[in-house]
C-alpha cells in the first residue's frame, strides 16, 4: 500500500516501479477523493480513495489478495 504523494517519489511511479520488479504483488494505492483515475493508468490493483473507511480497506484489500490466489 503506497500513498499518491510520497517524500521521494510520486506514488503511480513507485506503483509502476514495484509492478515492473514484482509482476505478481498486488499494489494498493491511496489517493485523494478528486483523483480518481483509473488504477491501471496509475499502476495499481487497487485504489483507495480518502477519507480511508477502514473497514472498506480491509475489506477491498482482502479481495484482491483473494483474487491473486496469496490468502
Amino acid at each position: 500500500i503506497v500513498g499518491s504523494q510520497t517524500p521521494d517519489v510520486e506514488g503511480p511511479v513507485l506503483a509502476r516501479e514495484i509492478k515492473r520488479s514484482h509482476e505478481k504483488l498486488p499494489v494498493a494505492l491511496i489517493v485523494g477523493h478528486e483523483a480518481r483515475e483509473d488504477r491501471r493508468t496509475l499502476g495499481a490493483d487497487l485504489i483507495i480513495t480518502k477519507p480511508l473507511d477502514m473497514n472498506q480497506v480491509v475489506s477491498e484489500v482482502s479481495r484482491v489478495l483473494i483474487s491473486k490466489h496469496l490468502t
